[in-house]
This record gives C-alpha cells, sequence and structure tokens, in this order.
C-alpha cells in the first residue's frame, strides 16, 4: 500500500465501485458483506480493492449504535478455515485467495473469479454462496458489467491504464495485492 491513508479513500476513481460490491447484498450489515474491505492505490500505482470473509463461525460484534448482534457464518470453515479473500486491480480484474491465518494473511496464488474486470455487484454476489462453500470448480461465470454513473469514468482511466501498459506510456506490472 502507498502512504495515503485509506481514509482519502473515498477520492478514488474506483471507491465508489469497492462500495457498491462491498453492499452488494442490501448494505452494511447484510449476509454478504465483508468483515472489512478498502480501496487503495498500490505502490506502483495500481487502483486497488480488497474485500475480507473472516466469517467461519458465528461472530459477536457491536454495530455503530453500540448494540451487540451475531453474525451468521458465511464461509465454510472446513473449506476455508480461516476465511476468504477478494481482490479486485485495474490490471488482473476480480481473484480470490484463501487465508492463511486470523491475521488475514492472503495466500500466495489468487485464482480468477469467473466475471469480467468491472463486473456488477449482482454478478459477484451470484457467485459467493458456491465459493465460499468450496465449489470454486463451478462458479456461475457472468458477463454482466457495473452499470452505474460512475463506470464511465473508472472505464475511460482503465481504459487509458491500459494503453499506457501496452505501448503509450510509462510500463507497469501486475497489480498489487494486500
Amino acid at each position: 500500500m502507498t502512504d495515503t491513508s485509506l481514509t482519502d479513500a473515498t477520492g478514488l476513481p474506483h471507491y465508489v465501485y469497492a462500495e457498491a460490491v462491498a453492499h452488494c447484498d442490501g448494505g452494511p450489515g447484510s449476509a454478504y458483506e465483508p468483515d472489512e474491505w478498502y480501496a487503495y492505490r498500490g505502490d506502483t500505482g495500481v487502483l486497488c480493492a480488497m474485500f475480507y470473509y473472516r466469517r467461519t463461525k458465528p461472530m459477536t460484534v457491536e454495530d455503530y449504535a453500540g448494540i451487540e448482534r451475531t453474525l451468521t457464518p458465511v464461509v465454510d470453515g472446513q473449506v476455508w478455515p480461516h476465511g476468504l479473500a477478494l481482490s479486485w486491480d485495474e490490471v488482473e480484474g476480480w481473484t480470490y485467495s484463501p487465508l492463511e491465518d486470523e491475521h488475514s494473511t492472503v495466500g500466495e496464488y489468487w485464482d480468477p473469479l469467473p466475471v469480467p474486470r468491472l463486473a456488477s455487484p449482482a454478478a459477484l454476489r451470484a457467485l459467493l454462496p458456491r465459493l465460499f462453500s468450496g465449489h470454486e470448480d463451478d462458479l456461475p461465470a457472468s458477463a454482466e458489467e457495473w452499470a452505474e454513473p460512475a463506470v464511465e469514468t473508472l472505464a475511460q482511466r482503465l481504459a487509458a491504464a491500459d494503453a499506457d501498459r501496452h505501448g503509450t506510456g510509462p510500463q507497469q506490472t501486475g497489480g498489487d495485492r494486500g
């Protein structure tokens, strides 16, 4: 990650996209809301977002009003003992990796998800139950892309970055995974 504070992330071109994905199941507190997520600019300038899903067993949390509630597990703890991380970056799109410990250390390998680089939040939501239950070889593929007003600005940014990587500007290597 860069020195830029995560609190400055709301000004990044992909923040609204990351937020829409994080709330793809209806908003804060929904079943498939990640336990933690953030949007950032990686060390090489690549736009990135991380989504951590650690609920492999019931978890008691305190909401913004100070009220405790118990969240049901969404990730099969026998398949993914510490949970999963989903990652998005402007170069490689959507990938996932198992968490190796309770401190959110991600695995060495990232597998691609069968969705476009700017997949709609609904397309990602559709594959989460199968992925979280360990059916990673049978994930529903989708070509559905995000269709919000902010997508045009982000799509232009991605097209410009692609052009730069393919010879008209400074070369960058792959994304920065957290």
